[in-house]
């Protein structure tokens, strides 16, 4: 009986961790928020990262020819300018209601967004100070471009620094794997690879909550670092507009230049007589 009974612990010890997880991701199923399309136990992480960094690309590069034409066409274009006709400026909540302002204050409040679980505690109570534009967040609906913003993208990973699967469907491809008894307890068959009750288990939950962190800070300085360089090519692009209208006219007046000289060519090359007072 006592051979049985690595065996038996190790059973016993898989069955535990299964269902420890099983509650942990139920549990996160529960606080999933419908108004966060990164928060949903149907995506990897992987999953989550590739639909954020899609989205913010696109996001980047809808604003970039917004910005483009438009200014080309009206430099003083009132999208540009985080300001309201009578000069007041704008807060996070005009931006949200603005979604055509390319102003990099408005671009950045879209891509930063807001976190939607803490849209509860602002409908239960509007005077909660959350932050500046909290409540017109929390009211956006659809596909906002906010909701798919940056503060939903982290909240959703940091949930997942809590649960052992990836998504629900790895969760119920392990349950059903599950070997009743043998000498190694809990082997995954899906894309979830780990020995349940052994190390190797720990190790891969330490490793994925550290990836997790890495894809968090690597999200933050890349949005960061657009921004910056958005900031720059608006700047920029008005200058390059104006030295495009500037050589366009340097080579107008080389046109006219050329035709006056045109013009003098049938003047005399010299005078005849030099005591003459006018030409002859």
């Amino acid at each position: 009986m006592k051979k049985y009974l690595p065996t038996i612990s190790l059973f016993v010890l898989g069955i535990l961790l299964v269902s420890m997880s099983a509650m942990v991701f139920t549990s996160k199923a529960q606080q999933a928020n419908l108004k966060n399309p990164y928060d949903s136990g149907t995506l990897g992480v992987d999953d989550i990262i590739d639909t954020y960094n899609n989205n913010i690309n696109k996001a980047f590069n809808n604003y970039i020819k917004l910005m483009m034409t438009n200014m080309q066409t009206n430099p003083d274009d009132p999208n540009g300018k985080p300001f309201h006709a009578d000069g007041t400026p704008f807060s996070v909540s005009d931006c949200f209601n603005s979604p055509q302002n390319y102003s990099t204050f408005c671009v950045a409040a879209n891509l930063l967004g807001g976190n939607s679980d803490d849209c509860p505690a602002v409908t239960k109570d509007k005077t909660t100070p959350l932050s500046e534009g909290m409540d017109a967040f929390c009211q956006l609906g659809g596909n906002a471009l906010p909701l798919q913003g940056y503060m939903n993208f982290i909240a959703a990973l940091k949930k997942r620094t809590q649960n052992i699967f990836d998504t629900q469907a790895d969760q119920q491809c392990f349950i059903s794997k599950v070997p009743v008894a043998g000498p190694v307890v809990g082997k995954s068959l899906c894309s979830t690879s780990a020995f349940f009750g052994s190390i190797p288990l720990i190790n891969q939950i330490v490793k994925r909550k550290t990836d997790i962190n890495q894809a968090m800070d690597t999200a933050k300085k890349a949005l960061d670092q657009t921004l910056s360089a958005y900031d720059q090519l608006k700047i920029a692009w008005p200058i390059h507009l104006k030295y495009i209208k500037i050589y366009a006219d340097l080579e107008k007046y080389r046109d006219k230049i050329v035709d006056i000289r045109h013009q003098t060519d049938i003047f005399p090359k010299k005078f005849i007589d030099l005591t003459t007072t006018a030409c002859t």
